[in-house]
């Protein structure tokens, strides 16, 4: 299954992978097991946001054919 974006040229595959599905249900248990023993993740909202702004630097550097730089810290 393909999906067109609003982006020009970007193209979304979605790919039914039994192991993408694994480990997302592996990372969600894994959250709620913290919630409920009220333990720190494995991966904190900080990882979320990093993996957010490459991703967002890759497409932005695809579209402007440039070098897009990442800032490697969260503002506070």
């Amino acid at each position: 299954m393909l999906f067109r974006s609003d982006m020009e040229n970007e193209v979304i595959e979605v790919l039914n992978d039994e192991l993408d599905v694994k480990s997302y249900r592996e990372e969600s248990r894994h959250f709620i097991n913290c919630v409920k023993n009220d333990q720190q993740p494995i991966i904190v909202g900080e990882d979320g946001l990093m993996a957010l702004k490459v991703s967002h630097a890759i497409l932005a550097s695809h579209r402007e054919n440039r070098v897009v730089p990442v800032e490697s810290r969260c503002r506070e």
